[in-house]
C-alpha cells in the first residue's frame, strides 16, 4: 500500500486529503481480509496531522484491535504513523503506542506487561514454569520453558486457569469456551535488576482477546507475587 503524503499535497492529490486517502487504503484493504495470503499483512500510513489521527483511529477500530499510532519527531516537525492489521499476530509494545496524552483513549491495548518481583532469579524462574506447566495443563495448551535463557513461550486455547476451568478438569468435563487453535500465544521472560529483584515481563504474542491476555498477566503476577 503507498503511504500518504501530507498537509495540502494530500489535498491537491487526493479529495478530501491525507484522511480520505487513508479511509480508502483502509478500505481496499477489507477487501483482502478473508485472502488467507493476507492474513498477516500489516497496512500503513504516515499522517501530516493530529487531526487525521484522531479521526481515522476510531474507524479502524471498527474492524480490527490489531492497529498502531506511533509518533515520528525529526527537530520541530512531527509526524504520526498508524497500521492495522487483520491477523492475530502481535508486535512489541514499541511498535504499537507510544506515550502520550492526546491519544491515550485511542491507543491499542498494551502487549507486554511487567512487574517485579523479590526474590532470586533462578527461583523466580521456577515459579514461572511450575506456574504455567502446572495452570495450563496437557491438552489445554503448550508451555515451554528454557532455563538458559530465563524464558518460556506458549499458547493456550483460551481461559483455562479460571475457577471454572479447573473445576470442570476436576471433574473430567470440557472447559467452556476453549477453541479448536491457539486463542493465545505469550512469552514470559525474567531478568536480574540492580536492586537484586528480578522483573517478570509477559509479552504477547499472537491472539485477538486482550481480555484473556489480562487475565493471564493477572494470575502469573497473584500466583509468583504469592509465593
Amino acid at each position: 500500500m503507498p503511504q500518504a503524503c501530507t498537509g495540502t499535497t494530500t489535498e491537491m492529490v487526493y479529495p478530501g486529503g491525507e484522511a480520505s486517502f487513508v479511509t480508502l487504503m483502509l478500505d481496499q484493504s477489507l477487501q483482502l481480509r478473508s485472502n488467507p495470503g493476507f492474513r498477516n499483512t500489516w497496512y500503513t500510513s504516515m499522517l501530516g496531522k493530529h487531526s487525521s489521527v484522531e479521526s481515522l483511529v476510531p474507524v479502524i477500530k471498527l474492524h480490527t484491535q490489531n492497529y498502531a499510532i506511533t509518533e515520528f519527531k525529526q527537530g520541530s516537525t512531527r509526524r504520526w504513523g498508524v497500521a492495522w492489521n487483520f491477523g492475530d499476530r502481535r508486535p512489541c509494545l514499541a511498535a504499537v503506542r507510544y506515550e502520550t496524552s492526546q491519544l491515550r483513549g485511542l491507543m491499542p491495548f498494551p502487549t507486554e506487561f511487567e512487574f517485579d518481583a523479590a526474590d532470586n532469579l533462578m527461583s523466580v524462574g521456577e515459579a514461572v514454569d511450575n506456574t504455567l506447566a502446572a495452570e495450563i495443563g496437557v491438552g489445554s495448551g503448550e508451555w515451554v520453558w528454557d532455563p538458559s535463557v530465563s524464558a518460556g513461550w506458549g499458547g493456550v486455547r483460551g481461559n483455562v486457569w479460571s475457577r471454572a476451568a479447573r473445576r470442570a478438569k476436576a471433574r473430567g468435563l470440557e472447559i467452556e469456551g476453549i477453541s479448536s487453535g491457539v486463542a493465545l500465544g505469550f512469552r514470559v521472560g525474567v531478568t536480574g535488576k540492580e536492586d537484586q529483584s528480578v522483573k517478570v515481563r509477559i509479552r504477547w504474542t499472537r491472539g485477538v482477546d486482550c481480555v484473556l491476555f489480562e487475565s493471564l498477566c493477572g494470575m502469573v503476577r497473584r500466583k509468583i507475587l504469592s509465593g
